[in-house]
């Protein structure tokens, strides 16, 4: 039952949200805020003395909407830096990631997420586990990863932190049994000692895409391809 429940939950996928330009909206909204402040001030003078042509009563209440709407205009306004994403929420539902660099204006009635999208350094435990052969052996990894897609980041997961953490240590363990950590000097085959530079890569990406995994990776982005040269030692 749990796991029916599992594989009907939807699954969230990154779309571009609405943001427009935060320069033209941030003038929209002093353009509000003066034209309440002279409202204001027609309505505070003395009848006749001024040629209004509505009432103070109502000169006031004008006042108070343009107040009010400059200011629901204004907190759409915001800043969003490079390697910076926001997400986007209104009412609970999901409304894109705004990827665009600058001073942005979004819808200010949503609810905003900002995520970071800079590479981030991961250096795994030490684990020991059996190679191919059965010799014990102790590895770890060091990882550079970043975000690829922010709402199966944000959504799919409880941490992304740790779930990456838990999930390169599972990682690791998988590719150091399937190999072995030295070979003999007539042997052309791989281990994890002398061929790290092809064999890494491969069995990494091979591992990624098996169906059980494929979701929890699919949140990362690989990096350069020589950084995996250094993954064990």
């Amino acid at each position: 039952m749990s796991a029916r429940k599992i594989s009907s939950a939807k699954a969230y996928l990154e779309f571009p949200g609405f943001s427009l330009n935060g320069w033209p909206m941030l003038f929209v909204t002093v353009g509000l805020w003066v034209a309440a402040f002279y409202c204001a001030r027609l309505a505070m003078e003395p009848a006749g003395t001024s040629a209004r042509l509505l009432s103070a009563d109502s000169l006031a209440g004008i006042a108070l909407f343009l107040v009010a709407l400059g200011s629901l205009i204004g907190r759409g306004l915001t800043i969003i830096r490079p390697n910076d994403a926001m997400i986007l929420l209104f009412f609970g539902a999901y409304h894109g990631t705004v990827r665009t660099i600058g001073f942005r204006w979004c819808n200010p009635l949503a609810k905003r997420t900002k995520i970071s999208l800079k590479a981030r350094n991961l250096v795994s435990d030490q684990l020991k586990v059996n190679d191919q052969r059965g010799n014990p052996i102790e590895i770890a990894a060091v990882v550079v990863w970043r975000i690829a897609d922010t709402a199966q980041a944000v959504f799919e997961v409880e941490n992304y932190d740790n779930y990456v953490r838990i999930q390169i240590e599972s990682a690791v363990r998988h590719l150091a049994s399937q190999f072995a950590y030295d070979h003999d000097e007539d042997s052309e085959e791989m281990s994890l000692r002398g061929g790290s530079d092809q064999l890494v890569p491969s069995a990494w990406w091979k591992w990624r895409s098996t169906t059980s995994r494929r979701a929890a990776w699919s949140i990362l982005t690989r990096s350069d391809g020589r950084l995996w040269s250094a993954i064990f030692w």
